[in-house]
């Protein structure tokens, strides 16, 4: 047993005893802090200034302290200030420790798990020497509170690979903020420029006066043009939006070497990017002030990202030298043609022609929201100022503008608003008709492709087409999808035929509404003409029907005219067509109203049940007098339940009641007319009476069942009727806010479609809440 003990550990070292105390002179202090590392068991940490890498390789006895060390396992770690001067002894620390660069560092101190050691600040003279003066500490507080701040330190500093790459490479620390002192602005953006390789701004005509009217900048960008025209810098790219105000100062910077591109719709604000950071200005710059506020940033992922949408900008630009050129000679649009997607470029570009315009503009809008947002846009005060150069000094003349709408039947307001507005500015527009896309013949189709997009040409020389992408969208740019700008002569004069062909097709199509609206003002007239010989036709035929003795002669008949003897049977007829007259006068102004939307309804509280009584109570005399074979049966809610009564316009329910009422009686050659009323209440706010006359006549023919509620939709062997009655009747039910429908009797649960089986009509009413 004693053979397979395990030999006892070697005893513990001494616990260190807690003093402090300073020493002076290299033969102390050398050693102390060689001993300090032989002590560490697990860490050691070093923080000095930029002379403490040259002492760890320079004196032997640390030199060796520092392997013994780290070939004993214990991690070290070093902040120091990583300089171009000790750049080559920290790349040898590094393979030794985990080094770390803080700028600034000032002190110098070790501590381990137990010890604590600092040396004072020295000048670089007493550095190169040793250490001349150390102080030591084992005391528990003191070495703690040491470790804690060291861990302070550590978290503010940097990798050491990181600050040797901004050395070696010239990049700079990543850090982003925002500059508010003018001297550091100014500085900062010295440093940008002396530090870059490339430098790329997107600006305003204004940034190039700021740095124009600062020397240290002018030159600097002066100096770099000439290394780029040397072959040993990247240079200068400037994008920028250059309009007639921006040309004198372009012109200077196109001078010295600096690459201007012109943007067509260039928001107003600046920054700058190059290889090493970027720099935003986020206010608006004014005259030669240096701005409050400078954002900058060297971080990777801002610089990179700016870089691409420079990149982007750029080449949807134009050469400042064309575009100057086109200034100059009063062309001031961009002369390429394109495929623009971004919907702030459109719109930059649709503002832009328009400016240009001399001699006339032709506008083409896919709709009347199209049309608003073009309001909201500024187009339509655009083109009213075009007009108004008309006769408005300084030699100029008024440009022509001509605006076509198209309009469709599901646009719920006209914009009879907006057009009287425009034609009192002096601009012409005219009303194209859409059809909807499900009623669409081939020649409507193609009008309406055509007219689907925005279309702007002018002068006959530029043209932009804009694609309607969402027409349910606010905004011009959420509405928009891509666009094309024209250039090329021959396509635009294209367009402006097309142009001329709708217009003319408006004002023809205009011609024909106004034709038809005379038509129906006529018929209007008509049927109240109508009116006048049925009166009398309806009174002498009325008076003989009721007392047939006054059919004797007169002595006025006698002495004037021939005696005329009519037979009872003759009078019902003369009775039946003149009924028959007024009706359908009566119909055909009922259509008018509908049609024109001005069916008014005068709605009171009405007992439904008595209301129908009443109609029934008429329907049996009309049948009485037909043939006497009808029967009818009323089905009404019990009196003892109230009255069930609805905001109706009594009149126009009476004449729904009729119209079904006649048809039923006029399919039912014998047997029973069934006319119920009932309450519905689903449980919801809305509750509702419905009204059903159902008859055993013929039934409805399969072939007018889809198209019943239309116009004329009878067929002429079913009997006279015009086929107007159904069709005012659903107009009526739908302006009350109701819903009427009709089917064939079901039987067995199976719908009939034999004649002799019979149909029913129903209606619903909202009742009074």
């Amino acid at each position: 047993m004693v053979g397979d003990a395990t030999p006892p550990s070697p005893p513990p070292p001494p616990p260190l005893k807690e003093e402090t105390t300073i020493l002076r002179g290299i033969e102390a202090v050398t050693p102390a802090v060689v001993q300090v590392t032989v002590n560490a068991k697990k860490r050691y940490a070093v923080c000095a200034n930029s002379a403490g890498p040259s002492l760890a390789f320079e004196v032997p006895e640390f030199k060796k302290a520092i392997a013994d060390m780290v070939a004993r396992g214990v991690r070290w770690r070093y902040i120091t200030e990583i300089t171009k001067e000790n750049l080559a002894y920290c790349k040898r620390l590094q393979e030794y420790a985990e080094l770390r660069h803080l700028d600034g560092v000032k002190g110098n101190f070790g501590v381990s798990e137990t010890e604590y050691i600092a040396a004072g600040i020295l000048d670089r003279e007493e550095e190169e020497k040793s250490i001349p003066e150390l102080v030591y500490s084992s005391a528990k507080p003191v070495v703690e509170q040491q470790q804690y701040l060291f861990e302070l330190l550590w978290g503010k500093a940097v990798p050491a690979e990181q600050k040797i790459r901004e050395i070696e490479e010239g990049v700079l620390p990543p850090e982003t903020r925002v500059l508010r002192d003018p001297k550091e602005i100014v500085a900062s953006t010295v440093r940008m420029v002396e530090t870059c390789s490339e430098l790329m701004i997107s600006g305003t005509p204004q940034v190039m006066r700021l740095v124009r009217g600062h020397g240290i900048l002018f030159d600097l960008y002066k100096k770099l043009a000439a290394m780029h025209k040397a072959g040993r810098h990247g240079g200068i790219r400037y994008a920028l939006f250059i309009d007639r105000e921006a040309v004198d100062v372009v012109k200077e910077f196109l001078e010295i070497g600096v690459q201007v591109r012109h943007i067509g719709n260039m928001p107003p604000n600046y920054f700058a990017v190059t290889d090493k950071m970027y720099a935003s200005i986020v206010e608006r710059v004014q005259g030669d002030r240096i701005p409050g506020n400078l954002l900058i940033s060297t971080e990777q992922p801002y610089i990179e990202h700016f870089r691409r949408i420079f990149e982007e900008t750029w080449d949807d630009g134009i050469d400042a030298q064309k575009r100057i050129e086109d200034l100059e000679s009063g062309y001031s649009i961009d002369m390429e043609s394109a495929i623009l997607s971004s919907p702030s470029k459109i719109e930059g570009i649709y503002k832009e022609i328009l400016a240009s315009a001399r001699q006339e503009v032709k506008l083409i809008l896919p709709s009347v929201s199209a049309l608003r947002r073009q309001k909201e846009l500024g187009v339509l005060a655009a083109l009213e100022q075009l007009v108004a150069r008309r006769g408005g000094g300084e030699g100029k003349e008024g440009v022509r503008v001509r605006l076509l709408l198209a309009s469709s039947d599901s646009d719920k307001e006209p914009p009879e608003k907006e057009f009287a507005a425009l034609r009192q500015h002096g601009i012409d527009v005219q009303l194209l008709a859409r059809s909807p896309a499900s009623s669409l013949s081939p020649e409507a189709a193609t009008t309406t492709a055509v007219v689907m997009a925005t279309k702007v040409i002018v002068d006959g020389r530029v043209a932009l087409v804009i694609e309607m992408r969402d027409d349910s969208k606010a905004t011009f740019a959420e509405a928009i999808g891509q666009a094309m700008l024209l250039t090329q002569r021959s396509l635009v004069a294209s367009y402006s035929r097309m142009f001329e062909t709708l217009w003319s097709e408006a004002a023809l199509i205009a011609k024909l509404k106004e034709s038809d609206r005379l038509q129906k003002e006529f018929i209007n007239i008509a049927a109240h003409e109508l009116r006048t010989p049925i009166q009398p036709i309806l009174m002498i035929a009325s008076t003989f029907e009721v007392d047939p003795s006054q059919k004797e002669e007169t002595q006025e008949e006698k002495e004037g005219e021939q005696t005329v003897q009519l037979s009872r049977q003759e009078l019902r007829l003369i009775a039946r067509n003149a009924r028959r007259l007024e009706r359908l006068s009566s119909d055909i102004l009922d259509v008018t109203r509908i049609e024109s939307g001005t069916l008014k309804l005068s709605k009171e509280d009405t007992d439904l049940a008595a209301l129908i009584s009443e109609a029934v109570d008429d329907a049996k005399n009309q049948a009485a007098i037909a043939d006497g074979h009808v029967r009818f049966a009323l089905n009404l809610p019990p009196k003892e339940k109230g009255p069930v009564v609805a905001p109706v316009d009594s009149y126009r329910i009476r004449q729904v009641m009729a119209n079904l009422l006649n048809n039923a009686i006029k399919f039912t050659e014998k047997g029973t007319i069934t006319v119920g009323l009932e309450k519905i209440d689903d449980g919801g706010q809305q509750k509702e009476a419905k009204v059903s006359v159902s008859d055993t006549g013929r039934g409805i023919d399969p072939e007018i069942m889809p198209r019943l509620f239309q116009k004329f939709a009878g067929k002429s062997e079913l009997g006279t009727s015009t086929g107007l009655g159904l069709y005012i009747s659903k107009a009526i039910v739908e302006a009350h806010g109701g819903q009427i429908w009709a089917e064939n009797n079901k039987q067995d649960g199976k719908e009939k479609e034999k004649k002799g089986k019979g149909a029913t009509f129903s209606f619903t009413l909202p009742l009074k809440s």
